[in-house]
């Protein structure tokens, strides 16, 4: 599902009292479902902070995908394919300012928040993935805007197709 989008894909909206579900989780990486959101992620005063940090100081890169207008934050994988020690360096820069953004503002990392969420329903618990070659770790925690876009989801296996490392939860978790 790598860049691929369907405007009739379902979503999944839930709170983090009722949980998320291993069959969820392989719902989304199978590409059945969009998303999972969780209406209670942050409150209300920190999803404020969040986005006023955002609209004013957060540095995002900027792309046209398909006629759509796209402002990220962070990096993603598939920036540097071939590349992986340009790519592990900017992980680790956008992970720099990804820690400095959550200091400035003062709320829960939200990658900690996700990896406890998936921790929890995923049988073999959850983790940032990790390259076993040179010990660089992925960037998690990006932030994108699209602008009149469609949602798409962008897999793991397939952008870093044979870079994966053999370790179990990843690829339970990122079925081929």
């Amino acid at each position: 599902m790598c860049g691929e989008t369907n405007k009739d894909w379902p979503t999944i909206l839930l709170d983090k009292a009722h949980g998320l579900t291993e069959d969820m989780l392989i719902a989304v990486t199978k590409g059945e479902i969009a998303a999972i959101i969780f209406d209670d992620f942050y409150t209300e005063i920190d999803r404020e902070k969040i986005v006023a940090y955002l609209s004013t100081e957060a540095n995002f890169k900027r792309y046209i995908y398909k006629n759509a207008a796209v402002s990220y934050f962070g990096c993603a994988a598939i920036e540097s394919k071939h590349d992986n020690a340009a790519y592990f360096t900017k992980a680790r820069d956008a992970l720099a300012d990804l820690n400095q953004l959550i200091a400035a503002i003062e709320v829960l990392h939200p990658v900690k928040l996700v990896i406890d969420l998936f921790g929890k329903a995923w049988p073999h618990g959850a983790q940032i993935a990790r390259e076993s070659s040179n010990n660089g770790s992925y960037f998690a925690g990006i932030i994108r805007s699209i602008r009149s876009g469609p949602l798409h989801t962008d897999v793991c296996n397939r952008q870093r197709t044979g870079v994966l490392d053999n370790q179990d939860p990843l690829l339970s978790f990122c079925p081929a």
